[in-house]
């Protein structure tokens, strides 16, 4: 996921790691009409802290900001069915586009998003456009 938004070439502003205030200090400093998409993971894999999904989404309303969840260390885990820390957290329907993977809890190989069918487009029709 970091690769992707580094390759991406868009201009990005990385918030401190759960620092909710922070997010909203860069968030207020855009003009509200701005595209904007928060991207986090639901769990970081390297210490085991999780999201706090439902204040991130709080302020991605306030803001007018997509959000984009990263469920690779959750998927299989948490929530209901092995949906995910967002569907733990009941805020499933607040995230415009969730990641994961298979290959962890799952055990094969492969990756998914899940998103409104406009979105999903966009992702299909992007990565199949030559370069």
């Amino acid at each position: 996921m970091i690769e992707g938004v580094r390759r991406s070439g868009v201009e990005k502003k990385i918030w401190r790691h759960n620092d909710v205030r922070h997010l909203e200090e860069l968030l207020a400093a855009e003009p509200f009409a701005r595209p904007k998409l928060i991207v986090f993971e639901a769990l970081y894999s390297m210490d085991g802290d999780l999201a706090p999904v439902n204040r991130i989404c709080d302020l991605a309303e306030r803001y007018g900001a997509m959000t984009y969840i990263d469920e690779v260390h959750s998927t299989g885990m948490y929530g209901p069915g092995g949906a995910g820390i967002a569907a733990r957290e009941g805020a499933l329907h607040r995230i415009d586009v969730i990641e994961g993977t298979l290959a962890k809890a799952f055990g094969c190989l492969g990756g998914y998003i899940s998103a409104d069918a406009k979105i999903i487009d966009a992702v299909r029709f992007q990565t199949i456009r030559p370069t």
